[in-house]
Formats: C-alpha cells, sequence, structure tokens
C-alpha cells in the first residue's frame, strides 16, 4: 500500500496550518480560500500526476516519495549505488550529529521497493545517458531545485 503523500507549501507548511495563518492575519484572504482543500493527494490523483510526467525523471521524483514514504532530502541523496535491484530495496543513509560531542554519524535504513518503480528506474538510466552528467547520484539536482519539483 503506497503512502499518502504530503502537499507541502509556503516552507514546507501543510496546507491547514497554511490556512490557520492566513486567518490569523486577514478575513479577507479567509474568504478567497475554499475550505475543502485536503493536505494529501489520493493514490488516483498520484497516478494522473505520474502519467502526465514529460519525462521518466520527473515521474520518478513523484514515484519513489510515494512509493516509498522517503523525504525530498532523502530521496535528491539517493545514489544509484544505494539501489539494490536484486532485493528490490534502497539503502538511505542519513547523517547525524550528535549534540554531546559535534560528531557525525551515518545511519542507514534499507526501505523495500515494489518491482515497477524498479523498472521505472531502469529505464530512467537509460534515458539519462544523453545528458553529460556521469556521476553516482540518482539525481543530479539541488536541493533548491528539489523545491521547485515539491513545494
Amino acid at each position: 500500500m503506497p503512502y499518502t503523500y504530503k502537499v507541502k507549501f509556503f516552507r514546507g507548511e501543510t496546507v491547514n496550518l497554511m490556512f490557520q495563518r492566513l486567518e490569523r492575519r486577514s478575513t479577507e484572504w479567509h474568504r478567497l480560500l475554499p475550505y475543502d482543500l485536503k493536505a494529501y493527494l489520493e493514490p488516483g490523483q498520484v497516478e494522473r500526476l505520474i502519467a502526465v510526467a514529460t519525462n521518466p525523471r520527473d515521474a520518478l521524483l513523484v514515484r519513489i516519495p510515494w512509493r516509498t514514504g522517503i523525504r525530498v532530502s532523502e530521496l535528491i541523496g539517493i545514489k544509484v549505488s544505494d539501489i539494490d535491484f536484486e532485493n528490490r530495496a534502497i539503502v538511505i543513509k542519513v547523517q547525524k550529529m550528535r549534540k554531546k560531542d559535534g560528531k557525525a554519524i551515518e545511519r542507514r535504513r534499507v526501505i523495500p521497493i515494489d518491482q515497477g518503480t524498479l523498472d521505472m528506474v531502469k529505464v530512467y538510466l537509460e534515458w539519462r545517458k544523453q545528458f553529460p552528467y556521469k556521476g553516482d547520484l540518482l539525481f543530479p539536482i539541488t536541493g533548491c531545485s528539489a523545491t521547485e519539483f515539491f513545494y
């Protein structure tokens, strides 16, 4: 079962928090905004979003977080070597700083991934060969450009 994907606006706030902020600021904005907006997309809506993607990269940028539940910061840090095609898993590496001594600790999570998404990754890797990027990152984009896709 895929995870519901929360749509976020205004520096990561969910739709409900955005409405609460706007209600406090001005009653004019409060009247203009609809009340029936949800803070997540239904599975059918996500499938339609993937279907209208113009290239395999955009489809994967939506599909991987939806099917695995990983964060955007984790998504843009995935390397091709982190994907285990045989065992159908992605290894997510996160560096945490300890408060006591400031030492960096790398933590790893293994996230299962479905075969359909792995097939999309293979198609994307073939499609990506036409571009000059030769690094190991799955998505060679920065955090700033990732916000253009998700926020």
